[in-house]
Formats: C-alpha cells, structure tokens, sequence
C-alpha cells in the first residue's frame, strides 16, 4: 500500500485496528513543536502511525513493535512502500 488512505481503507476492511485521525494528527504536530528526533511504538499493527511520523521527518528514529507475525509483515511493506 502506498498511501495512508490506502492503508485506512485496509485498516478498515480487515479490522486492523489503527490510530484515529485526530489522534494521529495530535502526535504528529506534538513531534513538529517540540522538534522531537525519535518515536517509540508498541503495537505497529500495519505501521500507520509510523508511517505518519516518519512522513514529518524522514531523519526521525522509529522504533516500532508488533507481536502478530502476519500484522508485521504487512507493515514491513508498508515501509518500504514509503
């Protein structure tokens, strides 16, 4: 998938559960004001909130986690798609 709306429509077919939009857009500006350089996630699921916070910033260190192996996978691609 190589858009977010791509990503959200996915998220959305498949019950993934994602980051809604407000909240997505409350982290992201939190990280531009405070000019922060690295991310921590727990809970991947298909790297939609850190494919958000790396589109701010392709210099921000993310590191993101996911237990469910096929989840993982799908957000592995997710990244190198962006």
């Amino acid at each position: 998938m190589n858009s977010i709306e791509k990503i959200e429509q996915f998220a959305k077919e498949n019950y993934v559960p994602i980051a809604r939009k407000q909240t997505t857009e409350f982290m992201v500006n939190l990280i531009k004001e405070n000019n922060y350089k690295s991310f921590f996630e727990v809970g991947t699921a298909i790297g939609y909130t850190s494919i958000n916070v790396a589109l701010i910033d392709p210099s921000i260190r993310i590191l993101t986690l996911e237990y469910e192996e096929k989840r993982a996978e799908i957000a592995r691609q997710n990244f190198i798609d962006f």
